[in-house]
This record gives C-alpha cells, structure tokens and sequence, in this order.
C-alpha cells in the first residue's frame, strides 16, 4: 500500500472478503499457529486474549470515538489526525505480531498516508471503514474464541469466596501456604 488511493482499496477490499469467510490468519491462530511467535511459554491462550481485545478496543474505542470527533465540528483535520495517530501509536505494531498480518499492516499503512488525507471528511470515511474492519475481525476473532474453556471458571456466591479466602488467611497464619 504505496498510496492513500491502495491503502483505501486495500481496506474495501479486506472488508469484503471477510465479511462472510473468516479471515486466513484468524482461522490459523485459533488452531495455534502465530507466524510471528507471539506467546510465552509454548501456550497461545494469552495471544488470544490480547488480539481479542486489542481488536475489540480499536472497534468500540478507537474508531468509534475517532469518527464521533470527526463528525463534530470541534476538532481540525491536524487535531484529528494528531489524535488517530496517537491512539494507534502502539496497537498498529502489536495488532500484527498477534497474529492479525494483514489488519496490522493496513494500520501501518494508514498512519504513514494519514497526513496525506486533505480534508475531514476523506478522513472520517478512513476512520468509517477502519471501524467496519475493525469489528469485522473483531467479531471473527469472537466467534473463533475457545470459550468452551470458561467452565473452569464458574462464579461463586459470595459466601463460598469468603470461606475460600478464611482458608487461606489460616493456612497463611499456620505457615502451610506454599
């Protein structure tokens, strides 16, 4: 993406083709391969975690606040893009080393062509279509998520966590915590 013109072809395009098949490196993480090794301990539970939520923030967050400001009539095109860039500082580098190449990519491509956008309105429809891509590998990463996992953290009433933690302030107390 050379250009502000193939960095917008590059998103529609994106956004078409995974807007009903999951997207290749969505499909390959959530079967445990991360191209870029991100994951500690020969585990990928945690890059999971991490990418959701990075792509869940830069939809409901990031995108949704920067078109919010850009459809007010109190930021300029500077102040705007002042704003995206510093919201994307660090999410940009990490979003791919998760394991999403290809969203990473097109966010680096956006913040080296975004002094090149001319007016607020270019600007707003690149942050719109940011937030469409955005939710969509958001929802896939979602749908692909192991949630099965969650039975092995169900809730507890109130009076089950306090018996829990008088156990364990005892044992401390008798020195048998480790």
């Amino acid at each position: 993406m050379d250009t502000l013109s193939e960095l917008k072809t590059s998103i529609s395009e994106e956004i078409e083709n995974i807007w009903i098949n999951e997207p290749e490196d969505v499909r390959t993480m959530s079967h445990g391969f991360f191209p870029g090794g991100a994951g500690v301990h020969d585990q990928y539970f945690s890059v999971l975690v991490m990418v959701g939520s990075e792509a869940r923030s830069l939809a409901i967050h990031t995108f949704s606040n920067l078109v919010t400001f850009a459809d007010s009539d109190q930021f300029t095109l500077e102040q705007l893009r002042y704003m995206a860039k510093e919201m994307l500082r660090i999410t940009s580098g990490v979003i791919g080393y998760f394991g999403l190449k290809r969203f990473g990519e097109i966010l680096t491509s956006f913040l080296k062509h975004i002094d090149e956008v001319d007016s607020i309105t270019e600007l707003r429809d690149l942050f719109a279509d940011l937030f469409t891509l955005s939710n969509r590998y958001q929802m896939w990463l979602h749908q692909t998520f192991p949630w099965h996992l969650s039975i092995f953290f169900p809730q507890k009433t109130l009076k089950k966590v306090q018996e829990d933690l008088g156990i364990a302030q005892r044992l401390r107390k008798k020195g048998l915590d480790r």
